[in-house]
């Protein structure tokens, strides 16, 4: 099992200059916060807080910050300058499947915007649609919730100074709801009870979205074949970082960076086979949909789960009728 979390009562505040322009998230975040709400849950941990971009302001630099957990509260005082202009840099969304993204009813059309904290009143755009005059940083995109869709999570683009960015994003279908409802664990249950699953999971972040993995080894975290490979560009995702047993505001330990990744050999060319549907795959994608990240360091605290191995026709530990457990990290509903 892992050793003791580590304490965790470490506490930033951000204050924006002028009021009620912009926000700020830590490196790989995926939502913007705003400006003046303490943040808690941290542990001891050096970080880079990053700013968002808005039209007609120079925003701050990233910056490098320390968190002590049991400390006083880091503050960071930080102001946006105004310019009158607009910026240079250009981007633009494509949105997958193609019959969603050309779907002639607007309600039911696959739809995208930038991300912005608190209430967001912006229009949604279409698939291909570009907005210019955007000033270099990373910019959130969201996107429009669809029936019987997984709505995307938020997507990272990072726009440079003169250069048109672009991102492809991929509405996958919508599981269907079978067996009990998914119920929150309070994070004591999570990672203190070593006779329950719970304890060897965590959170994987990427540009493209967020996903679960769990410890296996000291040194490497096992999920699926898609956490790791955008859908939409058919090559392996950017941004990766894994958290262990993350609970939002209440433990919140620095994000590991993984060395490498592996995947099965020719899945990425079964997810662009012929007949292959964006947002679902094929046949022989979804038999080959693993994935390995692996570390410099330890990543489960010195607990790791193991794992079992079949190489039998028919997976004797899927289709036995022992009980088994799903677990993991929500990806939309629930900020948690």
């Amino acid at each position: 099992s892992p050793s003791a979390p580590l304490p965790s009562q470490g506490f930033i505040i951000v204050n924006l200059a002028p009021s009620g322009v912009g926000g700020w998230r830590f490196a790989g975040e995926q939502g913007w916060r705003p400006s003046g709400i303490p943040v808690g849950g941290l542990t001891t941990s050096d970080r880079i807080v990053e700013f968002m971009p808005v039209s007609g302001y120079v925003q701050p630099s990233p910056e490098p910050v320390s968190i002590v957990s049991g400390g006083v509260a880091t503050f960071v005082n930080s102001s946006y300058y105004s310019t009158g202009q607009a910026g240079s840099g250009e981007m633009s969304v494509i949105l997958k499947p193609d019959s969603l993204a050309n779907e002639l009813l607007e309600a039911n059309r696959a739809q995208w915007r930038l991300s912005k904290p608190g209430i967001n009143n912006d229009p949604w755009l279409d698939s291909g649609a570009s907005i210019s005059g955007l000033y270099p940083g990373s910019y959130l995109i969201e996107c429009k919730p669809l029936a019987g869709r997984t709505t995307p999570p938020l997507a990272n683009v990072v726009v440079e100074e003169g250069d048109a960015s672009f991102a492809t994003i991929t509405y996958f279908l919508e599981d269907s709801q079978t067996g009990a409802v998914p119920l929150v664990l309070p994070f004591e249950t999570v990672s203190s009870n070593g006779n329950l699953p719970y304890s060897h999971v965590g959170q994987i972040r990427s540009d493209v979205g967020s996903s679960t993995g769990f410890v296996v080894k000291p040194r490497v975290v096992a999920t699926a074949g898609h956490v790791v490979f955008d859908d939409g560009t058919l090559s392996v995702v950017t941004g990766l970082q894994w958290i262990f047993q993350r609970d939002s505001n209440i433990y919140e330990p620095k994000p590991q960076i993984p060395r490498g990744i592996h995947l099965l050999d020719d899945y990425a060319a079964a997810r662009s086979a012929p007949g292959a549907i964006p947002g679902s795959g094929s046949t022989e994608s979804q038999n080959r949909d693993a994935a390995a990240l692996f570390f410099a360091e330890n990543v489960g605290r010195g607990g790791y789960s193991g794992f079992l191995a079949s190489d039998a026709s028919v997976n004797e530990f899927l289709t036995s009728p022992a009980q088994k457990m799903l677990v993991g990290y929500p990806v939309d509903g629930t900020s948690t």
